[in-house]
């Protein structure tokens, strides 16, 4: 698992943390209040003093790329690096910091929240719980399915789940 990264819109006039921590009305995608990066942006929010705004209701990637290229948004979080990475590439966002209490070996480089700004316990357990927040992926199949299937399933799930490289 990887943690969130927040990200700051290349076109965005906040190039910084600092930018951030003096700007107000700063606006963040969000998908729904119980979103595992609509959390992560809050703590970060609150560790920071951001005024932000998270506007939510954006279903996925696409949207929210599309709405910071445009403008609407100016920043933004995603775990990282995966479909992240390309719009990093693409010029599209830039990475601030990971929320989290350590850096990650894809952005080596790249601070931890707690690198920035001092927080008080209460915030650290919340920054912490961040990367839990941050799912796995259904396998889902239809209702009826025959058990031959529903056992093949669960077993190539379970073999996955166990090889020591996974």
């Amino acid at each position: 698992v990887t943690p969130f990264l927040m990200l700051v819109g290349t076109n965005a006039p906040y190039k910084s943390v600092e930018d951030l921590q003096r700007a107000q009305g700063i606006k963040c995608s969000g998908t729904a209040p119980g979103a595992g990066e609509t959390i992560a942006a809050a703590v970060a929010a609150d560790a920071l003093g951001l005024d932000m705004q998270i506007v939510l209701g954006f279903r996925g990637g696409g949207p929210v790329w599309l709405a910071m290229s445009k403008g609407e948004i100016d920043v933004c979080v995603f775990p990282g690096p995966g479909p992240t990475q390309i719009q990093i590439e693409k010029g599209t966002a830039k990475p601030l910091f990971w929320i989290a209490t350590e850096t990650d070996p894809y952005f080596p480089d790249l601070p931890a929240l707690t690198d920035i700004v001092s927080v008080s316990d209460e915030q650290e357990k919340m920054i912490d719980l961040c990367g839990s927040l941050i799912g796995g992926k259904l396998i889902l199949a239809p209702p009826g399915i025959p058990e031959d299937r529903l056992a093949f399933l669960r077993k190539v799930s379970d073999d996955i789940a166990a090889r020591a490289d996974f």
